[in-house]
This record gives C-alpha cells, structure tokens and sequence, in this order.
C-alpha cells in the first residue's frame, strides 16, 4: 500500500535527536526488494521515488525472473514545490503548472502513480492531477501546504498517513504554505463527530478519495506506552540493520529529556473507534511520518 526503496538517513544524529543538514534518501536497490519478501510482502507501491529509473529498471528484472522482489507499482518523482524535503526532488521552475505537467508527460515510462509531497502549490497539483487522469494514471499526496479538502476538491485520488498530515484547522496556516504545526494541531483537535471532521469526509467520499493508513509507520513512536512500558525490540530486525542504521534507530526509539513528553498518547486505532467523543487524533511529536 506504501512502500519505498530508498530510507531516511540524517547525518550526525545525536543521543538529543539533532542533525545536521541536510537529510539524506540513500536507495535500497539490492536490500529492500528481499527485505519485502521476507517479510510477506509480495506486490508493493513505491509511493514516491528518488531514483525512478532504478525503480523502474528493478520492477523490470524482477517481473522477468532476474532478481528476486515483489510486484511492484512505481510512483514517478515527487510533485514538489519551491521547498523540499529531500535534496534529490527537483523543485518547479516559475511556472510551476509546466513542471508539474512534464514531470508526467516527459518522464512517464512505466510508472503507475505520482506523489504530491508538502510544499505543492494548489495550481501545482491541479496541474498534475489533471495531466495524470488525462493518460489513466493517478496521483496521491503526503500534504501539508495543501489541506485534504482542498485536495480531494481538486481530484487527488489517494491521501497518505490518514489525517495525520490534514492541515485544515492549523493555525496560522497560509493558502499553499505548509503550516508549522504539519497537522498535528488538526489532528489533535478535530473530533470525530465535530462539524469539520464530518464535512471533510463528506468531501472524500463524494470524491472517491482513499486514504491509506500507514499505521506501522506509527508503531515504532507508540511503543513506549504500549501496555504501560516500552514493546520489546524485534531482534530479528535489528539483526538486518547496518551499525549506523541500528544506532540512528535506537537514538530515535529513546525520546531524549529535553524533549517534552507529548500531549496525547498516541492510541490512534482505539480512539477512532470508541465512543461518541473519539477524536482522530495521535502524536506527531516524535514520529516520523516518512516520506
């Protein structure tokens, strides 16, 4: 449902979660096709690439027999803005509607889907959305300058992350601007029976847009208040990770003490279900919600 091929990589993380910039997307080519298979997964979206070619090449061999992986289903580069996350997404030129359009026109050779990320303009991603449907292909968003309403008005066909990336409520939050709080203010104060929240899924459905959950993206910032204590590390897991990998993993499971403890536990698949004052809520405080 959402996969990638490539991880997070921050130079010089510290015991106080500092880093330098800027922060890193090394490509999995050879590990992360046999990691998906052992772990049960058979067919795979890429959601997002950083190296589309590679991608595309892998998909290629596997499907002929050459190497070992998953099925997969290859998202073109990032839809992005003037800002990026990721030093190896290619920001638009000024006119924005033209490199939103020939990214899909120009680079299209194979790929299933496009991904609008954080800093798309509206003008961006209508831009996109409109050139994507015109050939059968379609477009999903891990947003922030761009509210779900917004988005599911214009035609995005898929939203990542659930609401945790829902801008729609965030103070201060500035047409085509990502906001300071990323949702996490939306998330922790839109309730599930409120005015908004009703009238923002109204809005999905009557678009048809889907939303993927994304939930073990999460688990690993939960763990702590699992069942009162931290959950048992997976040895298994980190027996596959490299030193440095393992090390940045276990520097980000611990919250350091100059971080605040966050507001809400983050009990997100309980409270989305139980009673007449569940929120669709969770914290984002120290959870990476990938890319």
């Amino acid at each position: 449902m959402h996969n990638h091929l490539f991880y997070i990589a921050r130079p010089n993380l510290n015991s106080e979660w500092k880093s330098d910039p800027p922060v890193l997307v090394p490509q999995m080519t050879f590990s992360a096709p046999r990691l998906y298979l052992a772990g049960g997964v058979t067919t795979m979206r890429t959601t997002g690439s950083v190296e589309t070619y590679a991608d595309l090449n892998l998909k290629r061999e596997i499907d002929a027999g050459k190497l070992p992986g998953p099925h997969m289903d290859v998202t073109g580069p990032y839809l992005e803005g003037a800002e990026s996350y990721f030093i190896p997404n290619a920001p638009p030129d000024q006119s924005g509607r033209r490199a939103a359009t020939g990214r899909i026109l120009g680079r299209n050779r194979g790929v299933t889907s496009f991904k609008a990320y954080m800093n798309i303009t509206r003008a961006e991603l209508k831009a996109a959305i409109e050139a994507a449907h015109k050939r059968g292909i379609k477009v999903t968003g891990h947003l922030c300058s761009v509210t779900y309403k917004e988005a599911a008005e214009l035609g995005i066909d898929d939203l990542e992350h659930g609401f945790f990336v829902n801008t729609q409520l965030d103070p201060g939050k500035k047409p085509d601007m990502c906001s300071d709080s990323q949702g996490n203010y939306t998330l922790e104060r839109m309730e599930a029976d409120s005015v908004e929240a009703r009238e923002l899924i109204e809005t999905l459905v009557k678009h048809h847009v889907a939303i993927t959950s994304t939930l073990p993206v999460f688990e690993g910032s939960a763990a702590e208040f699992r069942d009162g204590g931290p959950a048992q590390i997976n040895q298994k897991a980190l027996d596959a990770m490299s030193p440095e990998a393992k090390e940045a993993y276990l520097l980000l499971r611990h919250r350091p003490g100059t971080v605040p403890r966050p507001q809400n536990r983050p009990k997100v698949a309980m409270e989305t279900r139980s009673g007449p004052r569940a929120r669709l809520r969770g914290s984002r405080r120290f959870v990476d919600c990938g890319p």
